[in-house]
């Protein structure tokens, strides 16, 4: 049975058609904006990711993730990007399944270059932490990580590419759970149209350099379309997308579904 988050997620795919009408302020220069996550724009995205075809013959598996990004502005057009991810999951059992939250990380990015919907370069690097926060042990590491994130992106014209690279490495924990070095990569491309929408990929690769061979790698491929709404005071993105696992881990999905909400708070 379908539980009410995921009819909410869906429904989010429901409102790229049904938006505003009223008039907006350049749609596609608050599109851009969007998708530079080291810019000046706050943003609270909520990804509703859903997995399908797991090895174990589970049933599909939903995951939200929360996040938070809050830009504070220094001199010279430099930031601070502090960026946290906070995870819930749908844990299925054989007798049914339940929410729990998993492991939180939180990245402190030090960033400059071009801005919002600017075109041109912008760079930021910063500590990168894990927490081991999960309710459920089968969804936590187990461990306290720390290491480096590195975000570069390049805006121009139509176009918005770059990527987020984060390492970690396990510094403290059980001993009776093993040391983790795990890597997230999220390459992402979006192409522009006017009246905010757009095509994108924005896959995310995830890897342990510690884990059993050729039992480290998950590598996505694919992509989807976002619509941006709203002005140059507030507004949010729409998006769904949909990438096949290339290369997967013991457990994870062949394919994934991902319905996405970003509300926005332009400077």
């Amino acid at each position: 049975m379908w539980h009410v988050p995921r009819w909410l997620a869906l429904g989010i795919v429901a409102l790229i058609p049904a938006g505003p009408t009223r008039a907006q302020s350049r749609p596609s220069a608050l599109a851009k904006a969007w998708q530079n996550p080291i810019g000046s724009v706050i943003d609270f995205p909520f990804d509703n990711s859903f997995g399908f075809g797991q090895d174990t013959g589970q049933r599909s598996i939903y995951t939200l993730d929360v996040r938070s990004v809050v830009p504070i502005q220094l001199r010279d057009g430099m930031r601070i990007v502090p960026r946290l991810v906070f995870p819930i999951q749908e844990v299925p059992f054989t007798n049914g399944s339940h929410f729990d939250l998993g492991d939180t990380r939180l990245e402190v990015l030090y960033a400059g270059g071009a801005t919002a919907a600017q075109d041109g370069y912008s760079l930021g690097v910063g500590p990168s932490f894990g927490f081991p926060t999960a309710t459920n042990a089968a969804l936590s590491s187990g461990k306290w990580e720390a290491g480096l994130a590195f975000t570069q992106v390049v805006s121009e014209g139509p176009w918005v590419v770059g990527a987020q690279l984060t390492q970690l490495w396990s510094y403290a924990g059980p001993a009776s759970r093993r040391a983790t070095a795990p890597f997230i990569g999220e390459p992402f491309i979006y192409y522009n149209f006017e009246d905010g929408w757009s095509l994108l990929s924005a896959p995310e690769i995830q890897a342990d350099w510690l884990a059993a061979p050729n039992d480290g790698w998950t590598l996505p491929l694919g992509g989807g379309l976002a619509k941006t709404f709203g002005d140059h005071t507030q507004g949010f993105t729409a998006s769904i997308a949909a990438y096949a696992n290339t290369k997967r881990a013991a457990g994870a999905a062949s394919w994934t579904l991902h319905a996405g909400l970003s509300l926005l708070y332009p400077r």
